[in-house]
């Protein structure tokens, strides 16, 4: 009787198993860099910069970039980590389909870099002309709020379009 339990119970669970779709797992690894490095045990700037991409790659933005490619996110999972100690990002995708899995991992990744490119202080003031006493002097008067890591500042889109509307508002008087 018990035997004859445990038998049944190893077949339900095959048959189960059987039904289940098979599932494909694509990973795509991406460096992430800041001015002047090419570490990929990067800087703290740059282990930080990596790190503020990690919850966006399952982020709506993203997704929709992604679908918006062409490519079906509905029955597929993403997940993105940083290596350990580097400013290496790798993101796991999940689909019915190999090339599709394949194709949302680097699609997520490529998504996430164009909606999230950072700047440094270096580069938005080459952008705009402006000093760097002039972005800190901006800073301390809360028109922008850069991210930082360490004593570096990090600049997103959010800033550049502040910095267009500040000077726009100056040239304007």
């Amino acid at each position: 009787d018990l035997l004859g339990c445990a038998a049944l119970g190893l077949a339900l669970g095959l048959l189960y198993s059987l039904l289940q779709p098979t599932l494909y797992t694509a990973t795509s690894t991406a460096f992430v860099t800041v001015e002047g490095e090419a570490s990929i045990s990067g800087t703290e700037t740059a282990q930080t910069r990596a790190q503020s991409y990690i919850p966006l790659i399952n982020s709506r933005t993203v997704r929709e970039r992604i679908a918006a490619e062409g490519l079906d996110t509905a029955d597929s999972t993403m997940s993105a980590a940083l290596v350990p100690n580097s400013n290496l990002i790798t993101v796991s995708a999940v689909a019915p389909d190999p090339q599709q899995a394949a194709a949302l991992a680097n699609g997520a990744l490529m998504a996430t870099a164009d909606d999230h490119r950072t700047y440094s202080i270096r580069q938005l003031c080459r952008e705009f002309g402006a000093t760097a006493r002039a972005l800190r002097f901006y800073e301390d008067k809360g028109l922008i709020a850069p991210q930082r890591a360490g004593t570096a500042r990090i600049y997103s889109r959010r800033e550049i379009g502040r910095m267009q509307l500040i000077l726009r508002g100056k040239r304007l008087g």
